[in-house]
């Protein structure tokens, strides 16, 4: 796919892998809009990026994003490619959390509802695009449920479903459909899901490799430990997945609050 000069869009685009994509995106020339629900975060990002549009948006407002598509159409006249970036991540026991009901519908409004909301929304004019794409931004936890995630990564799982299904959906239109798929990445919280066989990977290091692979046209991205995830949970599901939710791989440290122990 040809990146250079192209009209995008990115959600959750204030920090980590959002703002090294838009930083990406702009050293093609593109012409960029990052959306993010937290003004403070969202105005530096803004202002460490010249050129780059700020809109602050919450995806899980429906209204919001009709106001969003008139905003870029005004501003860009059009839309090349939509990444579906922004997304919500707790640690807590479904069982043992008395907020459980509450985290869960936060997690699957923004994790699964917004993104085919702003595909929805966004169609008509990735539509008229000669070549446009959708980005969808799962993890490589979809592949992995953990009972401490347990609908961050239901969700992911749904979003990656979907991005196979909706890919066939539009085989014959000029729109392509990618799924970017991060391992653990360094956004300022030091975890490492991988019982030690790697550091996190930095969003700078992340943002080319994936618009690289956009340019390669590999539609389901996998970098770095995300692919030792991925072949390990085709391989030997049942031991990665005992692995990753055995509470020794915490190292020894306490788990988060609200997490299961």
């Amino acid at each position: 796919m040809e990146i250079h000069g192209k009209c995008v869009l990115i959600t959750g685009g204030a920090g980590g892998i959002g703002s090294a994509l838009a930083r990406e995106f702009k050293s093609y020339e593109c012409r960029v809009m990052i959306c993010d629900k937290n003004p403070e975060t969202l105005a530096k990002a803004e202002g460490a990026m010249p050129g780059v549009h700020a809109r602050v948006i919450d995806v899980t407002d429906d209204a919001a994003l009709e106001r969003l598509r008139a905003e870029v159409e005004r501003t860009f006249g059009g839309l090349d490619i939509l990444i579906n970036n922004a997304a919500a991540s707790l640690d807590y026991s479904f069982v043992r959390d008395n907020a459980a009901l509450e985290k869960m519908a936060l997690e699957i409004a923004t994790n699964f509802r917004a993104p085919l909301r702003l595909i929805k929304t966004f169609m008509p004019l990735l539509s008229r695009s000669p070549e446009a794409a959708i980005v969808n931004v799962t993890s490589d936890l979809a592949h992995i449920p953990l009972s401490r995630k347990p609908t961050y990564t239901a969700t992911k799982a749904a979003l990656h479903a979907f991005s196979v299904a909706l890919r066939d959906d539009l085989a014959d239109s000029n729109i392509r459909v990618f799924e970017v798929q991060p391992p653990p990445v360094n956004v300022g919280r030091k975890r490492d899901y991988y019982f030690g066989l790697g550091l996190q990977i930095l969003p700078s290091v992340f943002a080319p490799a994936v618009v690289q692979a956009m340019r390669n046209d590999v539609c389901e991205i996998r970098i770095g430990q995300s692919q030792f995830t991925y072949w390990m949970s085709r391989i030997c599901p049942t031991y990665l997945r005992r692995m990753m939710n055995t509470k020794k791989y915490y190292k020894g440290k306490k788990p988060p609050a609200g997490e299961a122990p």
